[in-house]
């Protein structure tokens, strides 16, 4: 229930969805209530309920208490005015604040949901006292984890703001609206409304585009603009609708013309200053035009297949035939960041002219040589180059665009766009991601059985001069076959992500507790699970769980840990029937709880150990960078389904072989915490055998190993699987 308070902030929920901006006035004398704060698409302030709805404040900005009551309400239908009432008693102190939460998913006891929410693509609402209505706004689109607010706090003045519910309002800078783009169009939709696509490619800030105007003419006599007090953020995207009509806020009273074309424009809120515009000739159904890159002078017609991109990024067509092969990104001299391209081809190809980035929204930074052509199944490296002339992408070793370098700590991105001599894109265009780097280790594309390609570290490096004297020399590099993934020192061995379901009267219930991830060494040497520089500093799992090894934790050599869910140095029953139920050997340490669950669908599954932590002069001073040793990302379509329910867990064949392959899995009864043999690994004892004479021919290959341990072969042609078996 409502009760009067005196304290300066009451939290209240009272439903809806994404926000609203009107002016409250009180029911008495001159006291005087403000809608003070809206967030229309709140995706990190928690309620009292440990959601994360949306909300508005309302301000009282008188010096006595205000009371408002069930003859007040607010709507979103002018027709409808009583649509919500307020609960009688509702009062707010003087100078004091009222956090309204919009939850219309939760019912909390003591707390009331609203009949209506508000949409962030722009909505209208009306505060009525009686019939009588005392305000009507409209706000046009709204950033997510932002809000529109007066400011200074109280005044009549909206403006973005920062998310401050039950404080003093703090406005945003706002950057210019000069770049601004009009970056797709579709002009004949079978499945409804033409569009057009808004992007902001700046960098400088969000831009207020309340009043700004998109038309068929540049006569804006009578034309309509943007419903007020909306936004657009950096690198964002918005779809407008084409119906006809300005019901909503984000439709516009025109639609596009599909058979001759046709210029559209867009003026700021002056009504003056033309922005941009986009000329299009005669448009085919479902297929859109639009610019890459985005924001950029290159159009290009995106089929519906996964290339009709409303509110988001224009996407690229996939290079085939060049792909980044292999990358080293954290490096002191004699090494230096290099890129290895290769051709998966039988014949040679021309990249001259093509880019290379570390940026998909600045992918034109480094552009290739002409002539640098690569030949069939053939590599090319490309190297920082600092101090040289016209030669790498970092030449002046700042980093700084046009040239750039890497970020190993926190991991960063490599792009490759095809391009013409004549400076025309042709649309093909490839981005990576890359992990968080440990000094001098390489990443290789890895090929898995589905095809499916990883990025990952290597076992050693490859580009071909991999232990220079000097930086010179190790630019002779000209590329090479691949080395197999880094594997270990520690691995995951075994995954239980779905035990039977518990039925308990009538009820399924998923058991979480019986769930497990096992870890292995696969060496023979005691593993530390920390930084033995910053002990606070230790390995960890994330993905679809988290977890984080407490410190001075090490793993024995060829032995093994479980992490659960439960906490198993408080449950000392639950812990010993959970050994019981999988009969773990008493030497295996069991850690948990993990935050998150094992999704009985897929998740990945990553481990982490600490880099060293970044010094001055570093520009992350303090930061500790996360290494990723090892990644297994489960899905019970493609991955053996005895997993999935019936009691049997996921469990590795190979200890050496790659961790994220389907072929490397198979399901079957627990066997949580078996520890390995100290005995020796599996060793070829007779060299592969077998020799191709002509393209067309058969060969046969054949190797002899011994071991005592699971043993999976790889064929490989050019880095790329011929055949995988156990």
């Amino acid at each position: 229930m409502f009760v009067p308070c005196s304290a300066r902030r009451t939290d209240w929920f009272v439903g809806a969805g994404v926000g609203l901006a009107v002016l409250l006035f009180a029911s008495s004398g001159s006291a005087q209530i403000l809608i003070n704060e809206v967030c229309a698409d709140n995706g990190s302030v928690y309620s009292p309920g440990a959601t994360i709805p949306d909300y508005l404040e309302l301000y009282n900005s008188s010096t006595t208490n205000v009371t408002l009551n069930s003859t007040w309400s607010l709507t979103d239908d002018i027709t409808i005015p009583n649509k919500w009432t307020f609960p009688n008693g509702t009062v707010i102190a003087p100078n004091g604040f009222l956090v309204i939460w919009l939850d219309t998913v939760n019912n909390y006891t003591g707390l009331v949901t609203t009949n209506f929410s508000l949409r962030a693509s722009g909505e209208q609402v009306a505060l009525y006292r009686g019939s009588t209505q005392l305000d009507y706004i409209r706000f046009g689109p709204q950033i997510k984890d932002t809000s529109l607010s007066r400011y200074p706090t109280g005044n009549n003045t909206w403006t973005l703001g920062k998310q401050t519910p039950g404080a003093t309002n703090v406005s945003l800078p706002l950057g210019l609206a000069a770049p601004l783009r009009i970056n797709e169009i579709l002009a004949t939709n079978s499945l409804g409304s033409d569009w057009l696509e808004f992007y902001n490619p700046s960098t400088n800030g969000p831009v207020a585009i309340g009043g700004m105007v998109f038309s068929q003419t540049n006569n804006l006599s009578g034309v309509i603009g943007l419903w007020p007090n909306g936004f657009i953020g950096s690198g964002d995207f918005i779809q407008f609708l084409c119906t006809g009509d300005t019901n909503r806020g984000d439709h516009l009273n025109f639609k596009l013309s599909s058979t001759l074309g046709e210029t559209i424009y867009l003026y700021a809120s002056d009504r003056t200053t033309l922005l941009d515009a986009i000329t299009f000739g005669p448009q085919t159904r479902d297929v859109s035009y639009g610019r890459l890159p985005d924001g950029g002078t290159n159009f290009f017609l995106f089929t519906p297949t996964n290339r009709v991109t409303p509110a988001a990024a224009n996407n690229w067509l996939p290079i085939t035939n060049i792909f980044v092969n292999e990358l080293l990104i954290h490096t002191d001299p004699p090494l230096e960041d290099a890129v290895e391209l290769m051709n998966t081809t039988d014949l040679p190809v021309d990249v001259s002219n093509w880019w290379l980035s570390n940026s998909p929204d600045q992918p034109l930074k480094f552009r290739i040589p002409s002539p640098t052509i690569i030949p069939a199944h053939g590599f090319k490296v490309f190297f920082e180059m600092v101090g040289v002339t016209n030669a790498g992408f970092n030449r002046s070793g700042t980093g700084n665009a046009p040239d750039f370098t890497f970020n190993s700590a926190h991991g960063d991105q490599i792009v490759l766009t095809v391009d013409l001599a004549s400076g025309a894109v042709t649309g093909y265009q490839s981005v990576r991601n890359i992990p968080a780097s440990a000094n001098g280790v390489a990443f290789t594309r890895y090929e898995k059985s589905d095809g499916g390609t990883d990025l990952v570290p290597e076992s050693r490096r490859t580009f071909g001069h991999d232990n220079p004297v000097s930086v010179t020399d190790f630019r002779t590099s000209a590329g090479a076959t691949n080395a197999y993934p880094l594997i270990g020192p520690i691995i995951i061995t075994e995954i239980m992500y779905r035990p039977p379901d518990i039925l308990a009267g009538g009820v399924t219930i998923d058991n979480v507790l019986d769930e497990f991830v096992e870890l292995t060494s696969v060496t023979n040497i005691v593993t530390p699970l920390y930084d033995e520089a910053y002990p606070t500093n230790t390995w960890h799992v994330e993905g679809g769980i988290s977890f984080r090894f407490p410190t001075n934790i090490s793993m024995t050599g060829r032995g093994a840990a479980l992490i659960v869910a439960f906490d198993p140095m408080t449950n000392a029953a639950f812990t010993a029937a959970f050994r019981t139920k999988y009969n773990i050997n008493t030497n295996v340490t069991i850690f948990g709880p993990y935050a998150g669950k094992l999704s009985n669908a897929s998740a990945s599954v990553n481990l982490y150990k600490p880099d060293p932590v970044q010094l001055a002069p570093h520009p992350d001073v303090g930061y500790v960078p996360s290494i990723l040793v090892e990644k297994v990302k489960y899905d019970t379509n493609t991955w053996p389904a005895g997993a999935n329910g019936t009691g049997q867990s996921l469990q590795r064949v190979s200890l050496s072989g790659y961790g994220n392959d389907q072929t490397n899995w198979f399901a079957a009864a627990p066997n949580a915490g078996s520890l390995l043999s100290a005995g020796p690994p599996p060793a070829i004892t007779t060299p592969p055998a077998g020799q191709l004479t002509a393209v067309t021919s058969n060969v046969t290959f054949s190797v002899t190993a011994t071991g005592s341990q699971p043993i999976t072969y790889y064929w490989r042609h050019d880095g790329t699987n011929v055949l995988v078996g156990v």
